[in-house]
């Protein structure tokens, strides 16, 4: 039961990260069409806003490696790993070498 509401919530997720991928698109198109620059420096408004589009994609994918721990069963939970305990697991395995 667990497993599938996961499932469900990465769904949703990757629904929201592609709403604001598609979004984001729109909005940048329409600023390298319209030519702002920005105030301070003389670069080009959508390449600085670029950002968002690529932002949520590395999000999206991220969330496709999650939905794919959770379909084949290598994971039943949201979280891949755990940084606290990969992160004292390293601090010991640095400080015996």
């Amino acid at each position: 039961m667990g497993r599938a509401i996961s499932i469900v919530v990465v769904l949703l997720c990757l629904l929201y990260a592609g709403l604001v991928i598609y979004g984001s698109w729109i909005y940048v198109s329409k600023m390298k069409l319209v030519g702002v620059e920005l105030d301070d420096l003389p670069i080009p408004i959508w390449v600085v806003r670029s950002i968002l589009p690529l932002g949520y994609a590395l999000l999206t994918l991220r969330f496709g490696q999650v939905l794919w721990a959770l379909v084949t069963g290598r994971s039943d939970r949201l979280h891949l790993g755990n940084e606290a305990e990969d992160a004292l697991r390293l601090k010991s395995e640095s400080s015996a070498s």
